[in-house]
């Protein structure tokens, strides 16, 4: 009994203490900050290792991070495309492919031009007319005596050469042919023993008119009397003369004059006694003229005779 008794004094003390304690003012505190709490389920955290730290800006020195996965190519990430003037693009021609390039046309082979004039040697008694072809159209030589006036342009065939006709009951027939291989300009000398009627190569001379070799205003020495000679040439004004030995079928070709005309004086020397003077004569030489002196054996044997002709 005493126990139950000191039990209900211990719980009636309590209760006096709690309501005591109740009605004292609370003292003033922090406010305490509020946690909401939910009710609603939290997905499990990931682990540490694979959260993402916010990225630190990098300076300009510094690499920039690299992506944490592979990124595939995007349009967006490509540079811009560069700008092109279409000015400048319109100005340079587009070039065609090779297949689409034509191959250019050789072009035609030169065609060679010459000079042509063709003279008696001594004009027969019975003439006759020989013609050479001009552009497809024939024309008719003016043939003098050892006068080469007329320059012509002859067409010339495939192997340089040139053909001289003659004209019988209308109809053109070759003559004779003329190789121009190595000339440009040329002059045919038909001999007095050449017959249109029998056509012989053996009475046609072939002289080179050449200027590089032969100028205007110079003087050429032709030996054509089957042996030796010997002489010299002198021009009044330069008062020098120049001297020459010549063989059978060679040629001498004095230097052009300076002057409009000059006196030339020309002389020849006996072979065996060349202090012997045989033949002397002397002419007018002009700058616009080339002139040949022909050196022939005379009829008798014994010694030169002289023909002199001029190229217009």
């Amino acid at each position: 009994m005493t126990k139950r008794l000191q039990f209900i004094s211990c719980i009636l003390a309590s209760v006096f203490l709690c309501v005591a304690c109740s009605t004292r003012p609370a003292e003033p505190s922090k406010p305490v900050p509020v946690v909401q709490v939910t009710t609603t389920q939290v997905p499990p955290a990931e682990p540490a290792t694979e959260k993402t730290l916010p990225a630190t800006p990098a300076k300009k020195a510094d690499v920039p991070v690299q992506p944490k996965t592979p990124v595939k190519q995007d349009v967006k990430n490509l540079p811009p495309p560069v700008k092109q003037d279409v000015s400048a693009v319109e100005k340079q021609p587009e070039t065609p492919p090779p297949a689409e390039v034509e191959t250019p046309t050789p072009p035609a082979p030169e065609v060679k031009s010459i000079k042509f004039r063709c003279a008696f040697w001594m004009k027969p008694q019975k003439s006759y007319d020989i013609y050479v072809r001009t552009k497809g159209e024939f024309c008719r030589c003016q043939l003098f005596e050892l006068v080469f006036s007329q320059e012509m342009t002859p067409d010339i065939d495939e192997n340089g050469m040139v053909t001289v006709y003659r004209k019988v009951d209308g109809d053109f027939l070759p003559l004779f042919t003329v190789d121009t291989c190595g000339m440009d300009n040329l002059a045919a000398v038909l001999l007095p023993k050449f017959n249109p009627d029998n056509p012989q190569g053996a009475y046609i001379q072939i002289l080179d008119l050449d200027e590089k070799k032969f100028p205007k205003g110079s003087l050429c020495i032709l030996n054509w009397s089957k042996q030796n000679i010997v002489g010299d040439v002198l021009f009044k004004s330069e008062g020098k003369r120049n001297a020459f030995e010549l063989k059978c079928g060679e040629y001498f070709v004095t230097s052009p004059i300076e002057k409009n005309r000059e006196i030339c004086e020309y002389r020849f020397f006996d072979v065996e006694n060349p202090s012997r003077t045989i033949y002397t004569s002397a002419f007018s030489l002009f700058d616009w003229n080339q002139t040949m002196l022909f050196v022939l054996k005379d009829d008798d044997g014994d010694g030169f005779d002289f023909k002199m002709s001029k190229v217009r």
